[in-house]
């Protein structure tokens, strides 16, 4: 199958990559800006004719300009869409409080903070959070856009695939307890009362975080032995000799499955 590449406007990026999801194409990959020095779209000026810059995006897949234009263009009217990103809304509310903040993911206080409240997932961002969901909200601008003039709905909620992993956490159930990390962020926001005083933007971040989550596309395992962090919580320092027995080989699972 030959592989195209199309510049489009980096607003539309998830846009196109939920109607990917619908229509089941696997095979493709979304390459914009990131980081400090930006250069990842550098290969792709030439075939452009033109400098790329931040709010450029460039589409390898099996459609042409010709009819990612015509996808773009359709989901202004898609309704199969809107119930599809209605969805991803209502989960990503569903499970907002999952975001805990932490220079280090895994650490005793998210340890405490997920075994005493029975909490089942914790994750928290790496890097310069405010730069990726400042990113995150810049591949939505159409979306969110269409959202402030045509919807009534108080939330929307997208995610986004990062080109780098950009957080990680830990899952705990019955079996295992695990350390992910993932490349997904999950971003709710709230629209806002036109009433209430404070910033002149028509919404606010309700929630932003990445996910963990059976729900997310890229989490993996790190494999990394985290009974070190399980030792130094209060919630193990409390537990009886038959609890830590459990703790230790709950996390000794995570680590073979």
């Amino acid at each position: 199958m030959k592989m195209h590449e199309v510049v489009i406007e980096r607003s539309n990026v998830c846009t196109l990559r939920d109607i990917f999801a619908i229509k089941g194409v696997a095979d493709f990959k979304i390459i914009r800006m990131s980081g400090e020095n930006g250069q990842q779209l550098k290969p792709f000026e030439a075939m452009a004719g033109r400098k790329l810059g931040r709010e450029d995006a460039v589409v390898i897949s099996q459609f042409t300009e010709a009819e990612i234009d015509e996808l773009i263009e359709g989901s202004y009217t898609d309704e199969g869409l809107e119930a599809f990103q209605s969805r991803q809304t209502e989960e990503g509310i569903r499970h907002y409080n999952i975001h805990y903040a932490s220079d280090d993911p895994i650490c005793a206080e998210t340890i405490d903070h997920i075994l005493p409240d029975n909490v089942d997932t914790s994750s928290s961002f790496s890097g310069d959070y405010q730069k990726i969901i400042q990113d995150a909200v810049l591949d939505n601008v159409s979306s969110i856009a269409k959202w402030l003039c045509e919807s009534k709905e108080p939330f929307l909620g997208f995610r986004v695939i990062e080109n780098d992993y950009i957080g990680s956490g830990m899952i705990h159930d019955d079996i295992m307890i695990r350390e992910m990390k993932t490349k997904d962020v999950v971003v709710i926001l709230e629209r806002k009362d036109p009433d209430r005083p404070g910033s002149d933007s028509d919404f606010m971040i309700l929630t932003a975080y990445p996910d963990i989550t059976d729900r997310a596309i890229t989490a993996v395992p790190t494999g990394r032995d985290i009974r070190p962090y399980m030792h130094g919580s209060n919630a193990y320092k409390q537990a009886d000799g038959a609890e830590k027995r459990l703790l230790d080989q709950k996390i000794r699972r995570g680590l073979t499955h």
